[in-house]
């Protein structure tokens, strides 16, 4: 792979808007997406939103929200957020990733917030956070290497 073709991931304009509804769908269809009840409210231009319900399937055995998955949702919302600014056939993969978490929750919603800080060539920052009401649960910094990645279509069904 050239590395012009490495570094040209950066989506121009809103050419990329077109398959991000898709890419939603199916990463929420994912089993264990699906089994911590994710669901992505909003996205768009270097955000992501993704709510999700406290339930049994994503506590830890002593009634709160297990740590890992804290850590899952913030790294699944640096994604979200990374791929609105990559055009279709790049992929975000985690580099680096520090999840702080702040207060133990075991009921109600939480709202997961990422949004990218700076996007490099091949490398992308970003902050999540994970809220219940206006109450800080966690923040992650998450870093992104942007890969090229050509079966991104035949994966979506393009």
């Amino acid at each position: 792979m050239s590395l012009d073709r490495f570094t040209d991931g950066r989506a121009e304009g809103s050419r990329n808007q077109e398959y991000l509804p898709l890419l939603a769908e199916t990463l929420q269809k994912l089993p264990y997406h699906r089994s911590m009840g994710m669901k992505i409210e909003e996205y768009g231009d270097g955000h992501c939103l993704i709510r999700v319900a406290v339930s049994e399937n994503i506590l830890s055995p002593f009634g709160a929200v297990h740590g890992g998955i804290l850590y899952s949702l913030c790294d699944v919302a640096a994604a979200i957020a990374t791929f609105t600014r990559l055009a279709i056939d790049y992929l975000p993969v985690t580099a680096d990733i520090n999840v702080s978490i702040l207060t133990a929750v075991s009921e109600g919603e939480l709202d997961i917030k990422a949004k990218v800080l700076k996007m490099g060539k091949r490398s992308c920052f970003i902050d999540s956070r994970a809220m219940q009401g206006q109450e800080l649960v966690a923040v992650a910094r998450v870093t992104k290497t942007i890969i090229a990645f050509p079966r991104m279509k035949t994966i979506l069904g393009l």
